[in-house]
């Protein structure tokens, strides 16, 4: 991935493909914001897979965490949009 797509990658309406660029906004920010965690990505080599891109996402648990109401984060994002 260049560095170009690096900067942007997380973007709300960024895609280098003919997609919504909606998938990994919404994903960094139900990582980060509801959840408390980290979202983040690496360039890959290797013998098996060839290049490509890993994902990473490390959410700490603990007895305060919850589950994150997916209808409550889509119509907050709604809101926000339009």
């Amino acid at each position: 991935m260049s560095n170009e797509i690096k900067d942007k990658i997380f973007l709300y309406g960024f895609s280098s493909r003919n997609s919504t660029g909606r998938g990994l906004a919404l994903c960094k920010q139900i990582v980060e914001e509801k959840l408390s965690g980290i979202l983040d990505f690496e360039n890959i080599k290797d013998e098996l897979h060839g290049e490509g891109v890993k994902f990473t996402i490390v959410i700490e648990y603990n007895e305060h965490n919850h589950i994150v109401n997916l209808e409550e984060v889509n119509d907050e994002q709604s809101s926000t949009v339009n």
